[in-house]
């Protein structure tokens, strides 16, 4: 991975695992490792000055807290990492950050460039809105809709197009884009009925959740998503589409949701695919004894 910003997109979904699975550990002591982890992971992302990795540090530490099981002491940890980043991060980090939306950025920087080529992109979107010009033709398809326009005296045909949505829309078109957008609900969903499956018959909280594999299997649904949203806005500035990164988390999404079903099924409850309801629910387990009550 020569690109620091790829690396940065593969360190933010990263990021909420280390968060998440230091919540499977009964005591602090325990969870040290995973608070050193954090540590190195927001030292990397600063390391690289990446600006996009940033932002999306930032979009998949927002969901860590939101879905942190101790919103006060995670509130304590994100103080611990924002005292060290200001602590440990170069003055040049901090104006890389800074010059993101500056003026000079839009229009001789790194961001000018993007939004040239973005605008680009979206003209060869709105000439082939169904189906899109095919998937890896955007930096082959992107001279004939320049039309011998540059960018700083440049023309920028056969480079990527420096962004996940910038690459989704014109290569694929409508078609491509409701298939994607498809894809993210059913993930959600998949989430959605992990967590119902583990709060069945426990009480409110994470506390409430008696059972290690059920309260592991949801602190994992919850590290992955927050992987999903670390990817997606980093993605915003790289063209990540065809990277396999989203697409095997969302293998992994649907087989823990297929292994939480199964686990429910084996108990003797069924589980309506169409509703992500199930039909019986768990009331207690004592030994070999289960007993259930309907939904």
């Amino acid at each position: 991975m020569g690109d620091e910003n790829d690396f940065c997109m593969a360190i933010n979904m990263v990021i909420p695992f280390a968060f998440f699975m230091m919540y499977t550990q009964p005591t602090l002591a325990t969870r040290g490792k995973y608070i050193l982890l954090l540590g190195l992971y927001v030292f990397t992302v600063m390391v690289t000055l990446s600006r996009g990795g940033f932002m999306g540090m930032s979009a998949a530490g927002a969901y860590c807290w939101l879905k942190s099981p101790m919103k006060i002491g995670s509130v304590f940890l994100i103080i611990l990492l924002m005292i060290f980043m200001v602590s440990v991060a170069p003055d040049t980090y901090w104006d890389e950050v800074k010059s993101s939306f500056s003026e000079e950025e839009m229009d001789t920087g790194t961001g000018g460039d993007r939004l040239y080529i973005w605008g680009i992109g979206f003209e060869m979107f709105l000439s082939n809105p169904i189906l899109g010009v095919g998937q890896g033709n955007f930096p082959w398809t992107f001279e004939v809709y320049e039309a011998g326009r540059t960018h700083m005296d440049r023309s920028r045909a056969g480079r990527a197009a420096h962004s996940l949505y910038f690459t989704l829309m014109p290569e694929m078109g409508l078609v491509g884009v409701s298939i994607f957008l498809a894809m993210l609900y059913f993930n959600r969903q998949d989430i959605k009925t992990i967590e119902r499956i583990v709060r069945m018959n426990a009480g409110p909280g994470l506390k409430g959740i008696v059972d290690n594999e059920n309260r592991s299997a949801l602190l994992m649904a919850r590290a992955m998503e927050g992987s999903m949203i670390g990817f997606l806005v980093s993605s915003i500035f790289i063209s990540t589409l065809w990277y396999p990164s989203f697409w095997v988390m969302m293998g992994f999404i649907i087989a823990l949701r297929n292994v939480m079903v199964d686990r429910l099924t084996q108990l003797g409850a069924s589980f309506d695919p169409g509703t992500n309801r199930s039909i019986g629910r768990v009331v207690s387990i004592s030994g070999s004894e289960k007993r259930f009550r309907p939904v």
